[in-house]
């Protein structure tokens, strides 16, 4: 999971991408680094509808 935190970081620096594509990458990047968190932390978090809320 640490390997898709640094790509998407990475990928958020590309100068071709929109403004809007790199806040995307970069967001998914923060809700990857939550799940972690809250993963280690011993919860899962489920793919439902509000998962983003409870990630963040």
């Amino acid at each position: 999971m640490r390997q898709l935190i640094a790509r998407d970081l990475e990928d958020a620096c590309v100068a071709g991408l929109s403004a809007d594509r790199r806040f995307a990458t970069a967001y998914n990047a923060a809700l990857q680094a939550a799940n972690m968190a809250v993963a280690c932390a011993g919860y899962r978090i489920t793919a439902r509808t509000g998962h983003h809320q409870v990630s963040l």
